[in-house]
């Protein structure tokens, strides 16, 4: 059953076209400067040194995106970083402490707030002082993309397309249900739970007492928004026949007999262009900067003098 909810088109495009990186599209992370501070310098860009520590910067960067990166990938990743720093400096570009501040603390709002980011963390082997890292660089490099290629644009059939190819997975709030649900193995169970809910019991209490499934026992049957064609078709049906308030049951579905009661129903819905243009010419803009900074660092990469330290 597919869960249904309310998205914005800012944040539905930045969680569909972003994903859940937490340094910005394309990114490839961030580590601090790479000056010699007594870690194995295993390169050096130009002059600049980059170490182990900055490789593994990288590396847990990408753990935390749900993603590996082995040893030679990253490092390849952190001498592109080293050029983009170098092209900071030229350019005069800066990152203040106050925003990388800011972008720990989306961060931390977009995992679930400190506990579960500090967890996240654990689970990535990374340092805070690394998150710290990672995001001034992530901070550094759009403001790089953006100071090199600034004048590239998005044209209205470029926005307008997108919106069509993604119409339905963006832009379309498919019409769902707000549903409890108490699951039991026999239809003689299920018709004591209806009688026990029509004496007056609670329908979160009968759910903890009464229901197989794990998933929704803790919340007293409660399931939330659900997309209704999400629903297998007994229950879809079913549903269809309810009034807000209702309780109906049982109902013979996948897992045994179902008792449902309706807390909610709405339509499906359709954002127009005119309502998600600003947002998609952003992301595309930002998709097509993005871009044109990758072919970038790829071809200074060609250019620049790198030197491979010895194993």
């Amino acid at each position: 059953m597919r869960v249904a909810g309310r998205r914005g088109p800012a944040v539905v495009l930045t969680l569909v076209l972003l994903g859940l990186s937490v340094f910005g599209l394309g990114a490839c992370g961030g580590s601090g400067n790479a000056t010699d501070t007594g870690d194995a310098v295993l390169a050096r860009v130009n002059g600049e040194s980059v170490t182990r520590a900055d490789v593994e910067d990288v590396r847990a960067e990408a753990r935390l995106a749900g993603d590996e990166k082995d040893a030679d990938a990253a490092l390849e990743d952190a001498i592109g970083r080293a050029l983009v720093r170098q092209e900071a400096e030229r350019l005069g570009v800066v990152v203040s402490p106050a925003d990388v501040d800011e972008r720990i603390a989306a961060v931390t709002r977009r995992l679930g707030g400190e506990e579960a980011l500090a967890q996240a963390l654990d689970d990535a082997d990374m340092s805070a002082e690394q998150l710290r890292r990672g995001a001034e660089y992530g901070l550094l490099r759009g403001q790089v993309r953006d100071a090199r290629f600034g004048d590239l644009g998005v044209s209205d059939a470029a926005a307008r397309a997108f919106y069509r190819r993604n119409l339905d997975d963006l832009f379309t709030e498919p019409a769902a249900v707000d549903l409890s649900m108490i699951v039991v193995r026999t239809k003689r169970l299920g018709e004591k739970v209806i009688d026990e809910l029509a004496a007056g019991a609670s329908f979160a209490r009968v759910a903890k007492t009464y229901t197989r499934d794990p998933a929704s026992r803790e919340t007293g049957g409660r399931l939330g928004w659900i997309a209704s064609a999400s629903l297998p078709d007994p229950l879809r049906v079913a549903v269809e026949r309810m009034t807000k308030g209702a309780v109906t049951g049982p109902v013979e579905g996948p897992m045994g007999w179902y008792v449902l009661k309706l807390h909610g129903r709405r339509s499906a819905s359709v954002e127009t262009f005119a309502e998600v243009e600003k947002a998609v010419r952003g992301e595309l803009l930002l998709r097509k900067r993005t871009r044109a900074l990758d072919r970038w660092i790829a071809a200074e990469r060609k250019r620049a003098e790198v030197v491979l330290s010895s194993p």
